[in-house]
């Protein structure tokens, strides 16, 4: 293991998590993922072995950003958080997922943002429509997506 000068995913191995390393093992022991690139075709070994040194990476630096930023706490109405990501020089990142809506019309209207390291939050609010059709609403589709739009536009108020 080279810790000096990293070349492979494998040299960065100690500061990867359990599941990390279960991850790019399998990755690593299984050559067709990925099978092909959908721009260039075929992917060549070389190629393969940078993408994995490239996620092993991007590991390391959410690990040591979460160890970081451990003080920051979490949105309160955060229901799914990513972990953090450099976004510039050495400012940090984490996308949350809060509040769903959905009705049996298939719409779904939830909130979701990012919190930067200082704690700062932005919400957004997303819909979609139903999973065979997500660009265009019925009637009624657009009279649920109204009342989740107003429910969430409420929760969004009271959490500043």
């Amino acid at each position: 293991m080279n810790t000096t000068n990293p070349t492979t995913w494998h040299d960065l191995r100690d500061q990867l998590t359990p599941d990390q390393i279960e991850y790019l093992e399998s990755w690593d022991a299984n050559p067709d993922i990925p099978v092909m690139s959908p721009v260039h075709g075929p992917v060549l070994e070389e190629h393969r072995r940078g993408s994995l040194y490239f996620a092993a990476k991007k590991f390391v630096e959410t690990n040591a950003a979460t160890g970081r930023f451990a003080h920051v706490p979490m949105p309160p109405d955060a229901r799914v958080v990513d972990g953090w990501h450099l976004f510039g020089d050495d400012e940090f990142d984490r996308h949350f997922d809060g509040t769903t809506r959905r009705d049996n019309t298939g719409v779904r209207v939830y909130i979701s943002g990012r919190q930067y390291q200082d704690g700062r939050v932005e919400r957004v609010i997303t819909v979609t429509g139903p999973p065979d059709n997500d660009d265009v609403l019925t009637a009624a589709e657009a009279r649920a997506a109204a009342r989740m739009l107003l429910e969430a536009a409420d929760e969004l108020d009271k959490l500043g």
